[in-house]
């Protein structure tokens, strides 16, 4: 039987120095909902988020990062440090 994917949050989206990314489409994906499309993020891969609309949402499609470059864990929350960018993700509890 096929495992679920987990679903994620996309909570912030920062540069190497802590700025939030605000230009072109980064402030469209700030709170989407996403699975991982080439498994969990692995240092040296690149990332596919694969982004799974809530109802009523037509937000679709997939992202293709820069490599990753350190993945780390702080509490509830995914850090994953591409060589363009930080993401910040949640694990989403609830089910929709």
């Amino acid at each position: 039987m096929k495992e679920t994917p987990k679903i994620y949050i996309i909570k912030r989206i920062t540069d190497h120095a802590g700025n939030d990314k605000t230009e072109g489409r980064y402030p469209l994906r700030i709170g989407r909902r996403f699975a991982f499309g080439l498994g969990e993020p692995s240092h040296g891969m690149i990332m596919a988020i694969c982004y799974r609309p809530r109802q009523n949402d037509d937000y679709s499609g997939t992202l293709h990062t820069s490599v990753v470059q350190k993945v780390a864990h702080n509490g509830d929350e995914l850090i994953v440090t591409t060589k363009n960018s930080i993401y910040y993700f949640q694990e989403e509890k609830e089910t929709w």
